[in-house]
């Protein structure tokens, strides 16, 4: 499972995709109506940050940096600007937690829990890519477009047709993983340890793009 909250729920990574969605809008909804509301009926200082007392200024810079996740998330933007989406994602949401726990620190017990079992999942899929990892085995351009990809992947990791595997070469990033549908099923042993992909050119400041322009080669 890629996500602890996969195996938790019996869910797939697709469907957890949509959960995460709703339960991110419904969050910055109601984060939007207590931030408004607090400071319109109580018409409270939102810089204020009085020790234990007051601790209005993290809950305003947590807001902020959802605003910002929510924008650059926005299908236009993520379509055109993938790159600031992504990393705005993978980094600023540390930032939103921290801030909310200190905006009002009780918020620790009701996330305690959840944050554990995010971040001990996280730790362990970080622990297994640098244990398993998976190297080319081939390179093949199809057409102009269309690129075979051949990875030989640790022993042991089972797939069938349909599935589809996260790919990250390091020469362009070492932290971006993308999906690629899986073309192929092991018939034999000898295979049972490559899986093949096709992917098309996107273009320039793509995935794909960047991906050939290293000019990947076998064992990378």
């Amino acid at each position: 499972h890629y996500s602890p909250f996969a195996w938790l729920y019996g869910s797939s990574y697709e469907r957890l995709v949509k959960f995460h969605r709703v339960f991110a809008w419904t969050l910055f909804i109601l984060m939007c109506i207590h931030g408004i509301g607090m400071a319109v009926e109580y018409d409270a200082d939102v810089f204020e940050w009085n020790g234990a007392v007051k601790r209005n200024l993290p809950g305003v810079i947590s807001w902020i940096l959802l605003i910002f996740m929510v924008v650059t998330a926005l299908y236009p933007i993520r379509r055109k600007v993938f790159e600031l989406f992504f990393y705005t994602h993978i980094f600023l949401y540390h930032c939103v937690i921290v801030m909310a726990i200190l905006h009002h620190p009780p918020t620790i017990i009701y996330m305690a829990l959840p944050i554990l079992i995010h971040y001990g999942g996280l730790f362990f899929r970080m622990f297994q890519r640098a244990a398993r990892k998976a190297v080319i085995e081939s390179v093949t351009e199809i057409s102009a477009e269309i690129v075979r990809l051949k990875i030989r992947i640790p022993s042991g990791v089972k797939f069938e047709p349909g599935q589809f595997i996260y790919v990250c070469f390091p020469k362009v990033s070492s932290i971006q993983f993308h999906p690629f549908s899986i073309c192929d099923a092991p018939l034999d042993d000898a295979k049972a340890n490559v899986v093949t992909l096709h992917f098309k050119k996107m273009g320039p400041k793509t995935f794909t793009g960047e991906f050939m322009g290293k000019q990947p080669q076998p064992g990378d």
